[in-house]
């Protein structure tokens, strides 16, 4: 059983070129019809920023563990700021009812206006008409850039009373609520796709944008003529190109011969809040990875005894391990209630978990490379904007994605480029976008 536990996340690359070519099916079929695995959805985002925009904007980014609130300021050739205030979403916040959550979104909006700094905010807060970019973080289907209907929540929210219904308008609705009728929530968009525009607004060889932090996504701007299901739709006819929010994380939903999972793997997926869905998800992405590797370790070192409780270890604590900095013996302990570890049990579970996280970098440049195949694989040079802790934080992860997707696609024109707060500023720029 040890031997293998050590080795059970490698990947060959050929079972990455296989996952390549599997999600490039996948994409393409997204793009063609309604009610796929991958659901390709429109952004209707079609005015790309030129960096050249300018002003202030009030952006409102509802994610998997934070809302933010704040406003961000475009200075042109490229230039931003970004002022914000952060509020911790709380297992309390998470099962609230659907309109009980968008009633303290507007209840934030207005506290953060009454503090903010910016005139333009204080304005607004008199009565002053603004428009609001919504950064919104889980599956919609949108027919405009300011509607979208929510299909499901995902990253542990559960106000499940609200899918099916559009949420731009259950914000304004709890804007008016508030006495802030004068806000008009006027665009609204994917945290991936935000990126993409934020990024887009600094360098215009942006193409594509990858999400690695608690949970995945990437967008790219698709040629309209590879998206066949909105032919006949008449907003986009004078348009070429729209960002397209892939929503990668269900790629296996339904088939996971897919993906290479593994026995731990699939009883991650049946206990979670769930199961079945998001399966690329909960092999990539941040909230999944320690429970991954505490299984692991489990499988190794457990001797048929649980080590710790089932989320325990984060994936800031394989970090801490597998740097051994001091600390992860330390996190070990903690985390996992392991006291009686040697120096070649705690080289293994290093080795654990960088394999653990290797395996995600692995299957993200496998993503990507499908992506950049269905992009017809520009020779010109092709900007990945990336946000979230795992790429920006984690040692090595960069690396790992970097020399994989080298090996997959040799000679590709990809470059990867961080861009922090992405899916917050991006929503100015679309806004700014439109205006312009």
């Amino acid at each position: 059983m040890g031997s293998t536990t050590l080795t059970m996340f490698n990947v060959s690359l050929e079972t990455l070129q296989t996952v390549a070519d599997n999600f490039h099916t996948a994409l393409m079929a997204g793009l063609c019809k309604e009610g796929q695995m991958i659901r390709a959805l429109p952004s209707f985002v079609c005015e790309l920023p030129s960096g050249r925009e300018e002003g202030d904007f009030l952006v409102v980014d509802l994610g998997g563990t934070n809302l933010r609130v704040g406003c961000a300021q475009l200075k042109g050739n490229g230039q931003f700021g970004l002022d914000m205030k952060r509020w911790a979403l709380v297992d309390e916040m998470k099962n609230k009812a659907g309109c009980e959550l968008f009633d303290l979104i507007a209840d934030c909006v207005k506290s953060y206006l009454k503090d903010s700094p910016h005139q333009t905010m204080g304005e607004a807060l008199k009565g002053r008409p603004i428009s609001l970019g919504f950064t919104f973080s889980y599956p919609v289907k949108q027919d405009d850039i300011d509607h979208g209907i929510l299909i499901q929540w995902n990253k542990a929210l559960v106000c499940n009373d609200v899918i099916g219904l559009d949420v731009v308008a259950l914000l304004q609705d709890a804007l008016n609520k508030t006495d802030l009728a004068n806000v008009k929530v006027s665009a609204l968009l994917n945290d991936t796709v935000g990126t993409l525009a934020a990024h887009a607004y600094v360098d215009v060889d942006t193409k594509i944008s990858v999400l690695l932090g608690t949970g995945t996504n990437a967008a790219f701007i698709a040629p309209l003529s590879l998206v066949k299901k909105l032919a006949a739709h008449p907003t986009i006819q004078s348009h070429k190109e729209m960002i397209i929010n892939t929503e990668w994380g269900a790629f296996g939903d339904g088939n996971g011969d897919l993906l290479p999972l593994l026995p731990l793997d699939k009883k991650i997926d049946s206990e979670t809040v769930n199961p079945g869905a998001q399966i690329l998800e909960k092999l990539l992405g941040g909230m999944y990875l320690g429970e991954i590797a505490r299984l692991a370790l489990e499988l190794q070192f457990g001797d048929g005894q649980m080590l710790g409780k089932p989320f325990d270890l984060e994936t800031a604590d394989l970090s801490k391990i597998e740097i051994d900095d001091g600390h992860g013996g330390v996190a070990l302990k903690e985390k996992l209630g392991w006291r009686d570890f040697d120096d070649t049990a705690l080289q293994q579970a290093k080795d654990i978990c960088r394999s653990v996280v290797k395996r995600s970098a692995q299957l993200c440049a496998a993503m990507l490379v499908g992506i950049y195949r269905l992009l017809g694989k520009p020779r010109t040079r092709t900007v990945v904007a990336f946000d979230g802790s795992l790429y920006e934080k984690y040692p090595r992860y960069s690396e790992y994605l970097e020399e994989t997707i080298a090996a997959l696609e040799p000679g590709h024109t990809m470059e990867f480029q961080l861009r922090k707060d992405g899916s917050i500023i991006g929503a100015a720029v679309i806004v700014a976008a439109r205006k312009s």
